[in-house]
């Protein structure tokens, strides 16, 4: 039986691709430029999810879940994903974006925790911070405070009691330690070792570091603090000191006082960080890469021009009088 001949006069047509539009518009995925973020935890277990981070100069915001968090944070993501798309729609910066998140906190599985709000250097900071499993240790009762957490439940074993004596004798409280004779408490559990808040290394120093930002009369300051590593405190100082060197006298209060001290406050606390011991092999995260020395970026010179108009006014106004 003989099949009827195919017509295949389509397959030797030229092949054309019509173009589309971009799609919805986004914010964009990554900065170098500090940014600001939001800690996400768990409703039910108080662990953390994810990390919800925006930047107003480079237009930039996302969520980064924790690498620890497994399936919970990638499910969770898609609430956090959806609003900043919807925000951008909406033609809102990222930091309003942000602000709509702290008014309206809550997602299926988990909810923005009251009082996160932090800086960051740049997005892959909190990436680092994300993939780190040294900077939230599990703990076996959820941190005081916390009212997301599960409460432990009732009638649990006492982890301060005395091996062989799981409570007190009634009417005679913990005993100070070294009294014979008396079973109870016996002397404080030792704090633990701060880690770096960024690659969970150590030793590590709490430290504080500000930038200062003046436009005539608008100002804005700004501060990163908590437990840092040597390579990660010099990252954050370069960063925010060189932000204020170049965006932090415009305004008269900033030339002349806020300016002068958050760069003085930023030396004095990088000698903290500076005389740390590099953290062991292995026993961190990725570190956040602390770039080239202040003195060596072209922005930090910024600075030296409102400097050279003062000493111009000064000198002028020296010559007038003579």
């Amino acid at each position: 039986m003989t099949e009827p001949a195919r017509n295949t006069a389509r397959r030797d047509q030229d092949v054309h691709f019509d173009s589309v539009g971009e799609g919805p518009p986004r914010y964009r995925a990554r900065t170098d430029k500090p940014v600001q973020y939001l800690t996400v935890v768990d409703k039910e277990s108080g662990a953390v999810l994810c990390y919800v981070w925006a930047g107003d100069e480079d237009d930039a915001a996302a969520w980064v879940p924790r690498d620890d968090a497994g399936g919970r944070a990638l499910a969770d993501g898609g609430h956090w994903h959806a609003r900043l798309r919807s925000a951008k729609e909406r033609g809102l910066l990222p930091s309003q974006a942000l602000a709509e998140l702290l008014a309206s906190p809550e997602s299926n599985r988990g909810r923005v925790l009251p009082d996160s709000l932090t800086t960051a250097p740049n997005s892959d900071a909190v990436k680092t911070l994300a993939a780190s499993t040294e900077s939230h240790p599990p703990m076996a009762t959820p941190p005081q405070g916390n009212p997301y957490a599960t409460a432990p439940r009732a009638g649990g074993p006492n982890p301060y009691a005395h091996p062989g004596q799981p409570y007190a004798h009634p009417g005679q409280p913990y005993a100070h330690p070294g009294h014979q004779g008396h079973p109870g408490y016996q002397g404080h559990p030792q704090p633990p070792t701060p880690a770096c808040r960024f690659c969970g290394g150590s030793p590590a120093v709490p430290v504080t570091f500000r930038a200062h930002r003046g436009l005539l009369v608008v100002m804005t300051f700004r501060k990163l603090d908590g437990p840092m590593c040597g390579a990660c405190g010099v990252a954050v100082y370069r960063a925010l000191t060189t932000e204020t060197l170049w965006q932090g006298w415009w305004s008269p209060f900033s030339l002349f006082l806020f300016t002068p001290f958050t760069l003085l406050h930023n030396l004095v606390v990088s000698r903290k960080v500076k005389k740390l011991q590099a953290p062991a092999p292995g026993q961190h995260g990725r570190q956040v890469d602390p770039g080239v020395p202040v003195h060596r970026r072209p922005l930090a010179y910024v600075g030296l021009v409102p400097v050279l108009w003062l000493l111009f006014m000064i000198v002028s106004g020296l010559t007038r009088n003579s």
